[in-house]
C-alpha cells in the first residue's frame, strides 16, 4: 500500500541565519512541535533527512518537508537507512511506559517520496537493524516481540497485525500475555519480502545487527547472554559460532574491514580481538587485562583500523598485521574515558579523553592538547587537517594548528550543538549537528 504524505508537502518553515559564511542553523518551525531527533542522514542527491518524533523531515531547496502518515506508529522514526537507489528507510519502534502502548514498522520514502508502508510483512514489529547486500536487496532483522494481548473483556487479540496497524495497546487490551512473535531474517527482492530463516534452517530470536562483507552479510544474534554469529553467502547460512575458538561472551562491537575480514570485540574477564578471514577460520590476534570492566567499540577510517576500550587506544597496523597498544609502549596512560576518536587527512588519530586531545601518529604519541575547562564529547574530521570539536556544554570548537578557539561566539545555547547527543555527521568538510532549534551546518574552509 502507498501513503502519500498529508497535504501533498507539510511544510516546515525555514529560516537561514547565516552567522558567517561557515554557520547556517536550519531552523524548524516550532508550530510542528518536534521534540525528538533522533537520526541523521545525507542522501545521494546531497539533501539532508532528520528522523524525529513527528515523521521525517527533508531539507532541500532551502526549505523543510515532514513526511508522515495518519498511522501513530509513523509520527516517532528511530533510524534512517538511504539504500543504492536513494530510497529512505525508517524504522519505527517505540514503547511508552506510561500508556503501555507499542508501536513499530518499517517504511520507504521511494523516489518519487511515496511513503510505503511494509510493517505488516514481519511477524514481529520489532526492526533490529537494515543494510543492503553487494547485489542491492535490502536485508532486515527482527527481534521477538509480544504478540498477544487480552482485552477487558476477556477476548484475547493477535495483535502482531494489531500493533503493526499502529493500535496503542491501552485501546484494545488490559493485559498483555506472554505471547511471543519471534525474530527473523527478511530479504527484499524489490516487490515481495522473504522470510530468510525458519526453524527448519537456521532459528533466529534476536538479532541485534547486520555486518555487510565484501562478499558476504554477518548476522549477530543474542541468545540467553551469548552471542551468535551467522554468515549468509553463496544463498546459505553458515552457523559461525558452532566453529571452534569463537567468542560467544560478552561481544561488543564488530566490523568488517577493506578485505572483508570480520573484526570482533570482546571483554568479559580479558579483552579479545579475533579476526575471522573468507574461509571462516577465527583466529585470536589480541588480549589484555583490562583494569576494570567498561565498553569498547571499533573506529574505522578507510583501510585504517582501531578500537578504545574505557581508557585504552589500540590500532591495528596492516604492515605487521598485529594490534599494537602505544600507551603500553609508551607508558602514556589516558586517564579518562575515550569518548570519540577521528582520523585527519595525513593519517593522525585524534584521540577524545573528555579533558584533552591527544595526538597519534605511525606508532607513537606526538602531541597532547589538555583543555581543563572543557569536557569534549565528540570530534569532527574536517579539511586541511582541522578538527571540529563538539562538548558536553554546547560548545564548539575548532583545532586548527595546535590551538583550541571557539568558534562562533554569537551562537545562543539553543543553537549550538546538544552536548548529550552522540549523533554527528560529516560529509567533506560539512558538517551537521542537532540543536534545541533545529539543525545547526557548519562548513570549515
Amino acid at each position: 500500500m502507498k501513503l502519500r504524505f498529508i497535504s501533498t508537502f507539510i511544510l516546515v518553515c525555514y529560516t537561514g541565519i547565516m552567522f558567517s559564511q561557515q554557520f547556517e542553523l536550519l531552523k524548524i518551525d516550532p508550530k510542528f512541535e518536534i521534540s525528538m531527533k533522533n537520526d541523521l542522514a545525507i542522501d545521494k542527491m546531497n539533501n539532508l533527512w532528520v528522523a524525529t518524533d513527528k515523521g521525517v523531515l527533508e531539507f532541500v531547496n532551502n526549505k523543510w518537508n515532514l513526511y508522515q502518515n495518519d498511522s501513530i506508529k509513523f509520527q516517532h522514526i528511530d533510524k534512517l537507512f538511504i539504500d543504492s537507489q536513494n530510497r529512505i528507510w525508517c524504522i519505527s519502534y517505540l514503547h511508552n511506559t506510561l500508556s503501555k502502548s507499542y508501536f513499530g514498522g518499517l517504511y520507504m520514502i521511494d523516489n518519487e517520496r511515496n511513503i510505503i508502508d511494509f510493517s505488516d510483512k514481519f511477524e514481529s514489529i520489532f526492526i533490529t537493524d537494515i543494510n543492503e547486500d553487494a547485489e542491492g536487496k535490502i536485508w532486515v532483522t527482527t527481534g521477538k516481540m509480544l504478540a498477544g494481548v487480552t482485552n477487558k473483556k476477556n477476548h484475547t487479540f493477535n495483535t502482531s497485525l494489531d500493533m503493526i496497524k499502529g493500535i496503542p495497546i491501552t485501546d484494545i487490551a488490559s493485559d498483555i500475555v506472554a505471547k511471543n512473535a519471534p525474530g527473523g531474517v527478511y530479504k527484499f527482492d524489490g516487490s515481495n519480502w522473504n522470510c530468510m530463516t525458519s526453524d527448519a534452517m537456521i532459528p533466529i530470536k534476536f538479532v541485534s545487527k547486520i555486518i555487510k562483507g565484501n562478499d558476504a552479510l554477518f548476522f549477530c544474534e543474542e541468545r540467553g547472554g551469548k552471542e551468535r554469529l551467522i554468515k549468509y553467502s553463496g544463498n546459505e547460512f553458515i552457523d559461525i559460532s558452532s566453529k571452534g575458538n569463537y567468542p560467544g561472551d560478552e561481544v561488543h562491537d564488530i566490523v568488517s574491514d577493506c578485505d572483508g575480514d570480520l573484526w570482533i570485540l570482546t571483554a568479559d574477564n580479558r579483552l579479545k580481538v579475533f579476526k575471522i578471514d573468507r574461509n571462516n577460520t577465527i583466529n585470536e590476534f589480541y588480549k589484555m587485562n583490562p583494569y576494570r570492566l567498561g565498553i569498547g567499540r571499533f573506529y574505522k577510517f578507510g583501510d585504517h583500523l582501531c578500537l578504545t576500550y574505557l581508557g585504552t587506544f589500540i590500532e591495528f597496523n596492516k604492515t605487521t598485521n598485529t594490534w599494537i597498544c602505544p600507551q603500553k609502549q609508551s607508558n602514556q596512560n589516558i586517564k579518562y574515558f575515550i569518548k570519540d576518536v577521528t582520523m585527519s587527512s595525513d593519517g593522525s588519530y585524534y584521540i577524545a579523553d573528555g579533558k584533552g586531545i591527544r595526538i597519534y601518529k605511525d606508532g607513537s604519541f606526538i602531541d597532547t592538547r589538555i583543555f581543563d575547562k572543557i569536557k569534549i564529547g565528540m570530534l569532527f574530521s574536517v579539511q586541511n587537517d582541522k578538527i571540529l570539536v563538539g562538548t558536553k556544554d554546547h560548545g564548539l570548537y575548532l583545532l586548527n594548528r595546535g590551538k583550541l578557539e571557539k568558534i562562533n561566539k554569537d551562537l545562543h545555547d539553543q543553537d549550538m550543538p546538544l552536548g548529550y547527543s552522540n549523533i554527528k555527521l560529516t560529509q567533506g568538510n560539512v558538517s551537521y549537528f542537532l540543536t534545541t532549534n533545529g539543525i545547526l551546518k557548519v562548513v570549515i574552509d
